[in-house]
């Protein structure tokens, strides 16, 4: 963005706080943001639907075959 086109958003924006205020000018921010947090509320409310100890169980399976591929790793080069 060159300095001209910025100059005039910041000119523009400051338009906006001196007629609705300062939250008004930010109104699209905060309406994606307030989006954003509603999603995460919708994931978080959802939890429930997740089997927490079968991905804790599958996770370990994944960390023993790690360990017994580095395990093998390191005797064939012994």
């Amino acid at each position: 963005m060159n300095v001209i086109n910025h100059t005039l958003e910041i000119i523009e924006r400051a338009g906006d706080i001196k007629k609705v205020g300062a939250t008004g000018a930010y109104t699209k921010e905060f309406d994606e943001m307030q989006g954003q947090l509603d999603e995460i509320e919708q994931l978080l409310n959802n939890i429930d639907d997740v089997d927490i100890d079968a991905i804790e169980a599958e996770l370990q399976v994944l960390r023993d075959n790690i360990n017994k591929t580095e395990n093998e790793k390191i005797e064939q080069i012994g």
